[in-house]
C-alpha cells in the first residue's frame, strides 16, 4: 500500500521537484530578510533559531552552521516534496564574527521533544502516530536510496504545537 501511494504521489501533478531557483545560496546576511526570535536548539557548532520573515510575517526555522551542508542540499534538490521531510526554503552564506557562516531556512517546525514536553498525557494513540509518521519518512527515504544515519530528537520536528505532523530533518549525514 505504501509503495502504491508513493508511486501515486510521484506521478501526481501536485508533486514537484525543488528547483535550483528555490535553493540559491545568497551572499547576504539573514538579518536583512528575517527577524531572529529565539534559539530553539544549540548542538555543537550548529544552532536552530526560530525566525519570522520580515516581508510576509511567516514563521521559519533557520539552521546556522560553520560548514556548508552540500549533501543536504543535493538530497532535497533531488527528492520530490514530501509531507514527512522538512522543507528547505533558501540558503545564505555570509561572514559572521570573521568566519564564514552558512544559514539554511526551513519551513517552520518545532522540535518534537518540545511538542511532547507540553503534553501532560501520553496516550498510546499519540505515541503510535509519532512513530508511524517517523517510520513513514524513513521508509520513503529508503525507497529513494537514502539512509538517514543521524536520527536523534533534534532532527525530528513537528509542524506545530496543536497537532501531530512529524517532519524529518537533518539530512546532511544521509
Amino acid at each position: 500500500v505504501l509503495v502504491r501511494k508513493l508511486d501515486e504521489e510521484m506521478n501526481s501533478s501536485r508533486a514537484k521537484t525543488l528547483t535550483d531557483e528555490v535553493l540559491n545560496i545568497r551572499t547576504s546576511n539573514t538579518n536583512e530578510l528575517y527577524t531572529l526570535e529565539k534559539i530553539v536548539v544549540r548542538f555543537g557548532g550548529m544552532r536552530l533559531v526560530a525566525a519570522s520573515d520580515k516581508a510576509h510575517k511567516t514563521k521559519r526555522l533557520i539552521k546556522f552552521n560553520a560548514r556548508k551542508n552540500e549533501n543536504e542540499i543535493k538530497i532535497l534538490r533531488g527528492l520530490r516534496e514530501q509531507d514527512r521531510l522538512l522543507e528547505l526554503v533558501e540558503g545564505f552564506n555570509f561572514q559572521e564574527n570573521g568566519r564564514s557562516t552558512h544559514a539554511f531556512v526551513y519551513s517552520y517546525a518545532v522540535p518534537c521533544m518540545d511538542f511532547i514536553s507540553i503534553k501532560h498525557k501520553y496516550s498510546e494513540e499519540l505515541v503510535v502516530k509519532i512513530l508511524r509518521q517517523l517510520l513513514d519518512a524513513v521508509q520513503w527515504l529508503h525507497l529513494h536510496g537514502f539512509v538517514h544515519l543521524n536520527i536523534h530528537p533534534m532532527t525530528i520536528m513537528n509542524a506545530n504545537y496543536t497537532q501531530v505532523n512529524i517532519k524529518l530533518g537533518g539530512l546532511e549525514n544521509a
